[in-house]
């Protein structure tokens, strides 16, 4: 849709995906996290007694304590499904609170996730909100900074509203100074790139077709010349 430059379609869009999300109507299949068995569990109880440099113990892996505290029969390679059931979108899957381990997550069966999987339930609505809007947060570069820190939400019912000239893209408005590359730093050839052309041993302006160079800026493509090993002749 941005590509397309249909700023308010996306906008929509967003905005739709928060309401499924905060009532709960996207799929367990699709909010499940999935990590695979690298340890076995006599190994990994024996993993989590040991302490890292700074002296603390080792971070609990939640499907690892998914699997200890549902006694399942699981071996190395098997794949483990889990959802973070968590009310805040600061409780991780697994916290350590003094000696006691608190587990935000519930295990999900694969077959479940297989045989239904436009199934739902119950999961970490503040949470995953949160991690989408980090998804979605670069791509409002394109809006103009007049709305862009008035875009994100986390419950529907704060949906601000923008006229359609809002919405309209924008460009050349970073959302960080030192965000965007300057003109010279994108025609300017990069120390990476003057190394790899060095590298191959190949002029950099070589994919230019027969006739096409004098489209170009003489005076970057005359810079760039003298960066490299084998110039380009204008």
């Amino acid at each position: 849709m941005l590509l397309d430059g249909k700023g308010q379609e996306f906008l929509d869009s967003y905005y739709e995906y928060v309401g499924k999300l905060y009532n709960k109507e996207i799929p367990i299949s699709k909010i499940a996290n999935k990590a695979r068995v690298k340890q076995t569990l006599d190994e990994y109880k024996v993993h989590i007694t040991k302490r890292t440099k700074s002296g603390s113990l080792m971070s609990r892996q939640a499907h690892m304590e998914l699997a200890l505290a549902n006694n399942l029969n699981v071996g190395l390679g098997d794949t483990i499904y889990y959802v973070n059931n968590g009310t805040r979108k600061s409780h991780g899957d697994v916290q350590k609170k003094k000696d006691e381990v608190v587990i935000n997550c519930y295990h999900v069966d694969e077959k479940e996730i297989e045989n239904n999987p436009d199934g739902l339930g119950e999961y970490n609505v503040p949470r995953y909100i949160t991690a989408f809007n980090k998804r979605i947060e670069p791509l409002l570069v394109v809006f103009s900074p007049e709305i862009r820190d008035e875009i994100l939400i986390e419950d529907p019912a704060d949906r601000p509203l923008f006229t359609k000239s809002q919405t309209e893209l924008v460009r050349g408005y970073p959302r960080r100074d030192g965000d965007q590359d300057t003109l010279d730093e994108v025609l300017t050839l990069s120390d990476t790139e003057i190394i790899f052309w060095d590298n191959v041993g190949i002029s950099p302006f070589y994919m230019y077709l027969d006739n096409t160079m004098d489209l170009v800026d003489s005076e970057y493509v005359n810079k760039n010349n003298g960066l490299v090993s084998i110039p380009q002749t204008v």
